[in-house]
């Protein structure tokens, strides 16, 4: 039901993506292969003009209107299909494009011929050819359009209604609740010692609603209070403000304020701070003891405008919440004689949390509706679920803000479970995937790789040269899987993890990886699978010295090597924060200690390592100051690693040392450690023994 409420705003939107298809080359080329004359698309958008020209009335009316409701929900099918068709079109059109081009520097233009045909044949081979599924789809908006007239729905840019704009003026015998807040304000309005206090106020009251126009609540100010308002020059309106404030004491209520960015003049958009900024200028003429009281939903608003006092609004007790409801639900403002509907309407009440807005929405909603059926609906609807501490009428109110491309991604958010935790980037990407997010058409981003939802990796992904975000590459045998795919990828960032690297035959093979132009990663994850092929050390070796990355890489890890040393760049990498080798066959470890940004270091399950020495330090030919900025050491599951030797190795900035299952080790722990906070031993060796002052720190 929830999905269905807000289905507009994904239906727009999705119309905006299939009329840009539509003037896509691609489709009509596509089309035009099956033999569709041009008026078969032209067809195609017409109808959906026709469903698009009146979509914004039916929003209004589908609240009120059944059948307009289960209108919206056909259309919404067809146009998804439309979408759909297209989509399908567009991505093997992709395709098509890649597979050519790479037929084309392989084999020649013959063969490219036949590779196009095939594919056309075999994307032409589902049930229905593309040109039927297109008819068939304009069948179904002809007969969508037809009850249009009937539904009384209309056309010409009708808009769903903006918020209702309030006035100063109010029914006192309406107001319920709030006593002491109501108390409070008036206290504090009436308690300035000015000299000024007999003087006459100007009371001023202006609703903000959405837009915060600074000519407008200026005009709006001026109105009120009988001064001149001719002309659209905000400087002569100001000066007229500021004269007519002078030495007079006001009181202004802005009311219902956003923090929606604000218009001023064409294509112009200011923030709340500034054009609040510009219009107290004009007060500071004003008699001392002149208030301002603004009222908002957002708390940041008051911050912006620099609130003395702040009165957060607690919701309306159970007592106020009944009797606002029991007022706008019942003819005669009186429960008494619907027993059963009182009953049901206490039980909505309560779920409304005394929230003012969802009471009085609901309590008109259900006026003069005496039908115990349709106050049950309402109780035990999903939307209650939609939100822990707001309702469908308060979440509506905001929806409304949001553009229409705005609207289909937070709709989007709905897919997923109550309480889900969203990572930023994560869903941005599926975002992309779904084409929610559009870019410019000059900005050729390559997204097509993720609307597989980011998990199938293309063959030949290495034609998406824009490509900017890949997370895992898995090394296959099979042409367009090979490592040299990364090859020409030279904008990916962020991290990347290149599994089953034993699948790389030949160590020239990698150098075509280019990893060393990759200059936007952050973290990269090489890693091997050797459990179930033969290790072919002098191969491996070559492969992963061959990938030596950019001196910018900050975090890397190395899984399962199976080459009997590590490459020298290991040791060469300025900006490197985090290194861990987990599992590979070396029996020495490469020369770290000169790495100038090495915070984390982290060695487990290398069970070829049986002494670690002066080599973890120092180069050969290097006697320097080791480990500069190591703070992290974890050696972990290191099976038949007997001897530390330190050779003039210095840990002088570690704050903490890990020996985990190292049960053969046994020598001494290193002496120069004077910044270690935490020592963690766990099944080390029986002989390890302790410096002194290290023994009492160890449990």
């Amino acid at each position: 039901m929830a999905l269905e409420i807000f289905a507009r705003g994904f239906v727009s939107a999705s119309l905006q993506v299939i009329f840009d298809q539509l003037a896509s080359s691609e489709i009509w080329n596509v089309i035009g292969r099956q033999k569709a004359s041009d008026e078969l698309l032209l067809d195609l958008g017409m109808k959906l003009l026709v469903v698009d020209a009146v979509l914004d009335h039916a929003e209004v009316k589908q609240f009120t209107h059944e059948g307009v409701k289960k209108w919206l929900v056909k259309v919404k099918n067809a146009v998804y299909d439309a979408e759909d068709l297209l989509d399908e079109i567009s991505t093997e059109a992709l395709r098509c494009k890649m597979e050519a081009a790479d037929s084309h520097s392989h084999t020649g233009p013959t063969n490219l011929l036949n590779g196009f045909s095939t594919w056309f044949k075999a994307f032409l081979s589902d049930q229905q050819s593309m040109v039927s599924r297109v008819k068939d789809i304009i069948h179904r908006l002809e007969v969508l359009a037809q009850p249009i007239d009937f539904l009384g729905l209309k056309g010409g840019g009708k808009k769903l209604p903006q918020r209702l704009h309030w006035t100063s003026l109010v029914d006192e015998s309406d107001v319920v609740g709030r006593v002491e807040i109501k108390e409070d304000m008036i206290k504090r309005l009436l308690s300035d010692n000015s000299t000024s206090r007999k003087k006459k106020i100007d009371k001023v009251w202006i609703c903000v609603s959405e837009e915060f126009s600074l000519l407008r609540i200026t005009k709006s100010i001026l109105q009120t209070i009988g001064s001149d308002t001719q002309g659209e020059n905000l400087d002569m309106l100001q000066q007229n403000l500021r004269k007519s404030l002078v030495d007079q004491k006001f009181l202004l209520v802005l009311d219902d304020v956003w923090e929606k960015s604000t218009s001023e003049g064409e294509g112009l958009r200011v923030s709340l701070r500034t054009a609040w900024e510009r219009l107290r200028i004009p007060f500071l003429a004003a008699a001392e003891g002149s208030q301002f009281v603004v009222t908002t939903r957002n708390q940041n608003v008051a911050k912006i405008m620099r609130a003395d006092h702040i009165h957060p609004l607690e919701g309306l007790s159970e007592v106020h919440s009944w009797s606002l409801f029991e007022k706008l639900a019942f003819e005669e403002g009186e429960s008494g004689p619907y027993p059963q509907l009182e009953s049901i309407g206490r039980k909505i009440v309560a779920k409304c949390q005394g929230l003012p807005l969802a009471v009085k929405s609901l309590g008109s909603l259900l006026y003069s509706n005496t039908d115990a059926r349709e106050w049950e609906k309402i109780l035990e609807s999903e939307i209650w679920n939609l939100k822990d501490d707001e309702i469908l009428p308060s979440l509506i109110l905001s929806y409304q803000d949001l553009p229409l491309h705005l609207k289909r991604c937070f709709t989007y958010c709905s897919i997923f479970p109550k309480d889900h935790e969203f990572d930023k980037g994560h869903l941005i990407l599926l975002w992309m995937a779904e084409e929610l997010v559009q870019f410019p058409k000059s900005n050729d981003r390559m997204v097509e790789m993720i609307r597989g939802g980011c998990l199938e990796i293309p063959c030949h992904i290495g034609g998406l040269r824009n490509l900017e975000k890949l997370n895992n590459f898995i090394v296959g045998q099979r042409d367009g899987f090979g490592i040299d795919e990364l090859g020409e990828l030279s904008n990916i960032g962020g991290r990347l993890e290149i599994s089953e690297l034993q699948n790389v035959g030949c160590a020239k093979d990698a150098l075509g990886a280019k990893m060393e132009d990759k200059k936007h990663l952050n973290e990269l994850i090489l890693a091997w699978n050797n459990q179930d092929t033969p290790d072919d050390v002098v191969i491996q070796s070559g492969v992963l010295n061959n990938l030596q990355p950019h001196l910018n890489l900050k975090q890397l890890a190395i899984d399962d090597y199976s080459g009997e040393a590590f490459p020298n760049w290991l040791g060469v990498l300025p900006n490197l924060v985090t290194l861990e080798l987990r599992g590979c066959k070396c029996s020495s470890l490469p020369p770290l200690g000169q790495l100038p940004s090495l915070k984390h270091l982290s060695i487990s399950r290398m069970k070829g390592i049986e002494r670690v020495g002066r080599g973890l330090c120092f180069h050969e030919d290097v006697a320097s100051f080791s480990f500069r900025s190591l703070q992290t050491l974890r050696f972990d599951n290191m099976d038949n690693w007997e001897e530390w030797s330190y050779c003039g190795c210095k840990f002088l900035c570690l704050h903490e040392l890990f020996l985990i299952d190292c049960h053969k080790l046994k020598e001494n722990l290193p002496k120069e450690l004077p910044s270690l906070r935490n020592l963690e031993l766990c099944d080390v060796g029986s002989c390890l023994r302790l410096q002194p002052k290290f023994q009492t720190s160890v449990n």
